[in-house]
């Protein structure tokens, strides 16, 4: 009778507790199922009775913990680190109720059942979920003849674990409520919205009411909301900003643009102004047209423009004044001279003459010869002017280009084939830039020329030199000059007893007319390609 009785009694107790809690979790078919499991582990290794079967050993290793998945970060230094402590103190305690547990085991297994079940208990009090300290205190309880306590020890075991569940839910809850705000505060409005929409994914799927004393879902629906807003906003200013950004950039490029136009403007002046200056009126011309397609409206280029159009025209009415005067005392002269009866067949110029007349005449029909910029006239007056002193010592032609650079202000250029690298001594003083540089020339077998106004270092014979096409008149060679037969002189030795006139000379008068042998132009190109190459 006492065993049905036994029996009757946890029958009825187990019943009562499923009802209860099925009434108190309809909301969770799953945990209210899992609660209507009978718990079978309270009664492992035991009889109905509560008894203990001999020669059974209980559990005496806890299980291991899975393997802990990092914490992933948030972005926010702040919150990584509360996240970071938080796993840190659930890592510890987890461990401390793992040790109770193993030590509870020690004295279980030596029978020592009071301090087992004060372990037990710390193991539980620490981690409601550890389900194998459960079993183990209510074992421990059975075996210390606790066994009508066995109903409300279930009882308040599940009571535990729903407040200890709510009060986890609710932390977690406010938890991830304040990071929210946290990143909100720093503008974060895409992650804060995030972690309010999973407190709002919380609070719909949690099985229990949670009585935190705040509305969390209208306080997280209007932060979503405002999230969203400030959101947009912050769209907008970054838009406005990059607007502004790109309006400075573009106002800055068109700041820049304007000053290299005025120092383009300023330095054609300048070049115009030297040009006028020394006497280079269609230098000057060109220049101010140079100058005029930049600029239409520049006052200054166009009165330039006038002073360079009536310097050139005063500068070949000059021109023309000297040479019709020069032309007509030349003419008085010669008509003068052939007045004169000299007795030579050739009778040469005088040197003075020759020299400052006859010399100066163009040899050819040749179209005027561009003359060099002013620039380059520039350069070649400081190399024909300036003075230095130099001392080099094993130093690369790079280091005294560089230094020559330095000292003149002239702009020197090394042609990227040749050995910038190669070294030359040299010691001058007070001599002129000019043979200086072509004293550097022959230690290093380069050559220089003037390129683009500067100063060009490259090898000997890459550059070939400027060609002058001109005009000479040919016709006197080509022109085909007769050859005229003298009479035929007959001289008779009169012992002879020859006939003919006295004296002994006769002259026949038959003259005629011969051709000479042709100079034609295969000939003259054969004779100038055989003097200057076939090219």
């Amino acid at each position: 009778m006492s065993r049905l009785a036994s029996f009757s009694t946890l029958g009825l107790s187990l019943a009562v507790l499923v009802s209860l809690w099925a009434g108190g979790c309809a909301s969770s078919p799953t945990v209210a199922a899992r609660a209507a499991e009978p718990p079978p582990s309270e009664f492992a290794g035991g009889n109905p009775n509560g008894e203990m079967l001999t020669g059974q050993e209980p559990e005496g290793v806890p299980e291991e913990p899975a393997e802990e998945a990092p914490v992933p970060g948030t972005g926010h230094p702040e919150l990584d680190q509360i996240k970071k402590e938080m796993t840190i103190r659930e890592r510890e305690t987890y461990e401390l109720s793992r040790h109770y547990f193993r030590v509870g085991v020690a004295f279980f297994n030596r029978n020592e059942y009071r301090e087992a079940k004060r372990n037990f208990t710390m193991a539980y009090q620490l981690d409601p979920n550890f389900t194998k300290a459960r079993r183990f205190l209510h074992r421990t309880g059975f075996i210390l003849e606790e066994r009508y306590r066995s109903f409300d020890t279930v009882k308040e075991d599940l009571v535990q674990r729903k407040h200890a569940l709510i009060d986890q839910q609710r932390k977690e809850l406010e938890r991830d409520y304040n990071a929210g705000k946290r990143l909100f505060e720093a503008s974060e409005f895409v992650r804060g919205k995030k972690l309010f929409e999973q407190c709002l994914e919380r609070i719909r799927w949690f099985p229990y009411p949670l009585d935190t004393g705040k509305d969390y879902e209208r306080l997280c629906k209007q932060a979503i909301r405002e999230c969203d807003r400030r959101r947009r906003d912050q769209l907008v200013m970054e838009r406005e900003r990059k607007e502004e950004i790109a309006r400075k950039m573009a106002e800055d490029e068109e700041h820049r643009i304007g000053l290299k136009r005025l120092l383009k403007i300023e330095i054609l002046l300048k070049r115009i102004t030297n040009a006028l200056y020394m006497g280079e009126y269609s230098q000057a011309e060109k220049l101010c047209h140079e100058l005029l397609e930049e600029d239409h409206e520049n006052a200054m280029a166009k009165k330039l423009l006038h002073y360079s159009i009536q310097g050139r025209h005063a500068r070949r009415g000059t021109e023309i004044v000297r040479d019709y005067d020069e032309h007509m005392l030349r003419s008085n002269e010669e008509l003068a001279e052939t007045a004169i009866i000299y007795q030579e067949y050739v009778r040469f110029p005088e040197k003075d003459r020759w020299l400052n007349v006859i010399d100066k005449r163009l040899h050819g029909v040749a179209p005027e010869i561009e003359q060099e910029p002013i620039e380059i006239q520039h350069i070649k007056r400081i190399l024909n002017t300036r003075t230095v002193t130099l001392s080099f010592s094993d130093t690369s032609l790079a280091n005294v280009m560089s230094f020559l650079q330095d000292i003149t202000g002239l702009n020197i250029v090394l042609d990227p084939r040749i050995d910038a690298e190669v070294t030359l001594t040299l010691r001058l003083r007070d001599i002129v830039l000019k043979n200086a540089l072509q004293l550097i020339m022959d230690q290093t077998s380069y050559m220089y020329i003037f390129k683009e106004n500067t100063i060009f270092i490259t090898e000997q014979g890459t550059i070939p030199g400027q060609g002058i096409f001109e005009i000479y008149n040919v016709s006197d060679i080509l022109a085909k000059i007769p050859n005229f037969q003298g009479p035929d002189v007959r001289v008779f030795d009169p012992e002879g007893g020859g006939a003919g006139p006295a004296g002994g000379i006769s002259f026949d008068d038959e003259e005629g007319e011969e051709e000479g042998e042709p100079f034609g132009p295969e000939e003259l190109i054969a004779l100038i390609k055989g003097a200057t190459g076939d090219e």
